[in-house]
């Protein structure tokens, strides 16, 4: 009987389909991507979309994307992998086929224009409380929030706080807010 360890895939396999899933992806080579994949497998994307479940209709759906995509620069990061599943971090800047620069997606798709609009509100409510409790200018304030903006989403993404409580993770967030703002 296979032990988890059996069925976890190696450190340098982990790392090896990873290389070659970000280097089918910046060739827009729906073929090469599909072929990383099982042929039952679910491809699931962090926007949103519903998962993607088979190789064919994984190839077909990258070739939809490569349509309307105009460039991309795919870098995969960390990889984390247990029996027949890979997760890594990622970062994606892309132009759609009109030219138009997006990172992180399409802020046209309807789940990140969501999530636009809920960081451009809390953007606006930080430079509020900015400006009436430290006094400072409208601008300096949205600029100021920008960075606050920042800051939240890059220690919650952050792979460093994979194991950190909530607490652990708000206490990080309150040093670098403190280093940041005027005093």
């Amino acid at each position: 009987m296979p032990t988890s360890s059996d069925l976890t895939p190696s450190r340098a396999r982990l790392e090896q389909t990873v290389t070659n899933y970000q280097s089918a992806l910046n060739a827009r080579d729906p073929e090469r991507i599909a072929a990383l994949f099982a042929p039952d497998a679910t491809r699931a994307d962090p926007h949103g979309t519903p998962p993607v479940i088979g190789r064919s209709a994984i190839r077909a759906a990258w070739e939809e994307i490569f349509t309307n995509l105009g460039s991309i620069a795919f870098t995969a990061h960390a990889a984390h992998g247990a029996k027949d599943t890979i997760a890594f971090e990622f970062t994606s800047v892309t132009t759609t086929s009109n030219g138009v620069g997006s990172v992180f997606g399409d802020s046209a798709e309807p789940h990140h224009a969501e999530a636009l609009a809920i960081v451009a509100q809390t953007e606006e409510a930080t430079a509020a409380l900015l400006a009436q409790h430290l006094g400072l200018d409208e601008k300096v304030a949205a600029t100021l929030a920008r960075v606050v903006s920042s800051i939240l989403f890059l220690t919650m993404a952050s792979s460093q706080h994979i194991d950190s409580t909530v607490e652990q993770i708000l206490e990080d967030i309150r040093v670098q807010i403190a280093v940041t703002l005027p005093q």
